[in-house]
């Protein structure tokens, strides 16, 4: 957009240039909100610990426990170390001695059964924060789901000026209304929590998480016992910091205040813009009240020019393209090409031709209707 005062030709430099010399302006703005936002400070506390959280779910801690029962000699499934020595304790249960060979039959038999799980307290600390910081990702949405704030703009714009003992006033204000869901406000603090979910998913789907889920183990209860692996372990140190911090967080809900009305000072190139535009306005103005054609036109012709030099080659009024004049000409020629392109091509009968010239007359009848100034395209 050009940042220059119009200049319209000779004919209307004078107009102009008096117009400018007589000129001032300013440009008042008004902001404020209406509602509560959510404090989400948290979410720097949830990513700070994921990368601790997918160490432990990486190399989880193990436990080894050893089940003893004594069973018949035919349910044992198998002779340990253990089962030979508290047989040598318990010589009840041999049943025969061969002492040629030095074989023994016993009727029972000590069976340990050892087994790893991860059915551990640091393990099951784990599990019950993964299904914690889920539960307050799904509350403090629920939250927000039943919040919205209110943003309202507005924009005023008065100029005054000069021409001979003309004087001319603008005054333009204009309002802005706007009621944001809080879901869809800022993509960035929801792209945000989703990374988060997501590595809470991964989470889930882990031997860990799946191996308690199944045995449906308690969870943890606050405050956390600190064993020797939540002491001494880093990952644990961090996991047990972001708990405490999740268990005693307080939903906060900012009140958003109301902002006075304000001057504002463009930048050079808009404000001569909004200057300009008081201009064509006024321009406008004189076109609809001339009571001579002539001087409707020429008026017309200074609004074209003042539009061009703001907006570029870009810009054009559409009276030219719209006027019933003009139409008349290019329903003409439209159906005179339409008729023809029919009759070269032998593609249909008189009845299509007879359609699409009702289609023309058609598009003529709603340009008049709908003749008005309007501004096509624009160089913004």
């Amino acid at each position: 957009m050009k940042n220059v005062k119009l200049v319209l030709g000779d004919a209307t430099a004078d107009l102009s240039n008096k117009f400018y010399s007589g000129l001032g302006s300013k440009v008042h703005v008004e902001k404020n909100s209406d509602g509560n936002l959510l404090d989400f400070t948290w979410i720097d506390h949830m990513e700070e610990a994921i990368h601790y959280i997918d160490n432990i779910y990486m190399n989880p801690k193990r436990f080894i426990i050893s089940d003893e029962e004594v069973l018949n000699i035919e349910k044992s499934k198998k002779i340990t170390v253990e089962s030979i020595k508290h047989l040598s304790k318990h010589s009840n249960y041999i049943s025969e001695y061969n002492p040629e060979k030095n074989e023994v039959k016993p009727s029972r038999i000590l069976n340990v059964l050892k087994e790893e799980t991860f059915d551990m307290y640091e393990n099951r600390f784990i599990y019950t924060l993964t299904d914690f910081m889920l539960s307050f990702i799904e509350r403090i949405e629920r939250i927000n789901k039943d919040l919205e704030y209110k943003k309202n703009n507005k924009f005023k714009y008065n100029g005054i000026s000069n021409i001979n003992s003309e004087k001319i006033v603008c005054d333009i204000e204009l309002a802005s209304n706007e009621t944001i869901d809080l879901n869809n406000a800022d993509d960035e603090i929801r792209k945000r929590i989703d990374i988060i979910k997501g590595s809470i998913s991964a989470w889930k789907q882990s031997d860990l998480y799946k191996n308690l889920h199944k045995l449906r183990v308690p969870k943890v209860t606050h405050p956390i016992k600190r064993t020797n692996v939540i002491l001494k372990n880093p990952n644990f140190q961090v996991a047990v910091k972001l708990w405490d911090y999740l268990y005693n967080y307080k939903v906060v809900e900012s009140k958003l205040d109301k902002q006075p009305e304000v001057n504002e000072v463009l930048p050079p190139d808009l404000q001569k813009v909004a200057d300009n535009s008081f201009l064509i306005y006024y321009l406008i103005m004189k076109y609809i009240n001339s009571t001579s054609q002539a001087m409707r036109e020429e008026y017309r012709e200074y609004v074209k020019k003042a539009a061009m030099q703001m907006f570029g080659d870009s810009a054009s009024l559409s009276l030219e393209k719209d006027s019933p004049t003009n139409s008349n000409q290019n329903l003409s020629n439209g159906t005179s090409q339409k008729y023809s392109e029919i009759k070269v091509r032998k593609e249909a009968d008189s009845s299509v031709i007879e359609n699409k010239i009702r289609h023309s007359i058609k598009d003529y009848l709603d340009k008049i209707e709908g003749s008005y100034f309007k501004l096509v395209g624009g160089g913004r």
